[in-house]
């Protein structure tokens, strides 16, 4: 087994060194085989012309994961990508692994392929079911900008962009990224640590009894009212029993297909988690219907703000109003910026100073923040390609605004 050493011109911090050392008894050594493919790979990394020393040692230390890879496209981080980390990818043995294989795709990606404009949803090679709850896999997601410049992204809105493109080696190709992409996880992580706007939703999720039953779904597309919907009917909300709860929450959910903003085409309809009767038998799906309209995309009535945040299993949107199973024929007026609330009139035609609802019932998080100027971004037309699907840009930089707005 190689000896696992940092070159002190990476400049990472202690602590991620210490940590990777503290796996190596489980790292199996190289066989020959995979000596040839790895030394093929370190060659293509040393020859690039980029600082990588990182994940060169990664790399090597990590055979089982690197050696005999075959038609695959490799994500490599340099090391501003390592340094500007937060390291939380190395709490454990499994998430170092999961984070290595997060940045390797099956099939050789060439970037030269992707038009000026357009997003492509990619699988990659971590389908531990720790990890994801996807059909195929984890995914990140590409948008070639109108700049020329590739952005991948990943969990949490994180992105990097590629510095280095389409890198033959014996296994496939290699891009080099200026970014660590971080694994998605499931909605109450998601929520808790990345998009606390959200935190309402969160908290009525739990209050309803629906986190466990979501997060245990495979591939669903879910659109998460923001704090100020919540706040501007509260006085409806917060009077709900239980079960009249989780069945507003529940519209918000669409499981068995995930859908990026690219797919959402106008006048297309979705169907959320199946409603029931008063014995609790199911009687049918309820319809959520889309209207796309200039550079903005609608859910029912309520504007997208947000979307393509991905999840553990699948994606999730920002929207502006609370959806209402008894008003899904609502729609949007296109001629107005705001939209009414369609639960129930507004006593007030803005957000109350009133703490947060539901975020009581978020365990060990305690959101009391009013977000009323927390800012909205405009969506962008979008188109689909044979294959993959993909997105047009109308404006530059409207594609991937941190995680403010990812791929729109």
């Amino acid at each position: 087994m190689a000896r696992f050493s940092l070159p002190a011109a990476c400049r990472l911090p202690s602590t991620l060194l210490v940590a990777l050392l503290a796996f190596s008894s489980v790292t199996s050594a190289a066989s020959d085989l995979d000596s040839v493919d790895l030394h093929n790979l370190d060659s293509v990394l040393a020859d690039s012309m980029e600082d990588m020393s990182a994940f060169r040692d990664l790399v090597t230390r990590y055979p089982d994961i690197y050696g005999r890879l075959k038609d695959v496209t490799i994500l490599a981080p340099n090391d501003r990508a390592f340094s500007m980390s937060d390291h939380s990818w190395i709490r454990n043995q499994g998430q170092v692994e999961a984070t290595l294989r997060y940045h390797i795709l099956p099939g050789r990606y060439n970037t030269n392929d992707l038009p000026m404009g357009v997003s492509a949803y990619h699988a990659t090679t971590l389908d531990d079911s720790a990890f994801s709850n996807l059909t195929k896999g984890q995914r990140v997601f590409f948008t070639k900008q109108p700049d020329g410049k590739v952005v991948v992204t990943s969990g949490f809105g994180t992105r990097g962009t590629l510095t280095k493109e389409n890198l033959p080696f014996s296994g496939g190709l290699v891009q080099i990224v200026d970014g660590l992409m971080k694994v998605p996880e499931p909605i109450g992580p998601t929520i808790g640590k990345g998009f606390p706007h959200l935190s309402a939703f969160l908290g009525a999720l739990h209050h309803a009894g629906l986190v466990d039953e979501l997060s245990d779904m495979k591939d669903v597309t879910v659109f998460a009212p923001r704090n100020t919907a919540f706040q501007q009917m509260s006085h409806i909300l917060e009077g709900m029993t239980t079960k009249e709860l989780k069945r507003v929450m529940s519209y918000h959910i669409v499981p068995g297909t995930v859908k990026m903003s690219w797919e959402l085409q106008n006048a297309s309809i979705l169907d959320a988690i199946e409603s029931t009767d008063e014995v609790n038998q199911i009687v049918g799906r309820r319809k959520l219907h889309v209207t796309r309209f200039n550079n903005y995309i609608y859910i029912n009535s309520a504007q997208v703000d947000q979307a393509n945040l991905l999840l553990s299993n699948g994606v999730m949107y920002s929207i502006d109003n609370v959806l209402s199973p008894n008003n899904s024929d609502a729609r949007p007026d296109v001629a107005i910026s705001s939209q009414p609330p369609v639960l129930g009139p507004s006593p007030t035609n803005k957000v109350s100073d009133s703490s947060i609802p539901f975020t009581t019932y978020v365990p060990e998080l305690n959101f009391t923040r009013v977000d009323a100027d927390y800012p909205s971004v405009t969506t962008v037309t979008t188109t689909m390609t044979e294959n993959v699907a993909a997105m047009r840009c109308t404006g530059l930089g409207l594609a991937l605004i941190g995680a403010l707005a990812v791929g729109l």
